[in-house]
């Protein structure tokens, strides 16, 4: 990892804020990358999607 390497951002919580706000946030700043999401109920196409914590932490 460099200086200049997007920071990676796991979203615990696929609601409706987090995809009208944090997601597309996320997706129009290069500094960051949406590296997976934590949600039972579905999470962000072609990011990776753990159904809990733990599960993320695991990786």
């Amino acid at each position: 990892m460099t200086a200049t390497d997007p920071i990676r951002i796991a979203i615990v919580g696929v609601g409706k804020i987090a995809r009208d706000q944090h997601i597309p946030a996320l997706a129009a700043d290069p500094r960051y990358d949406l590296a997976a999401t934590v949600s039972r109920s579905g999470g962000v196409e072609g990011v990776a999607n753990f159904d809990t914590v733990a599960a993320l932490l695991e990786v």
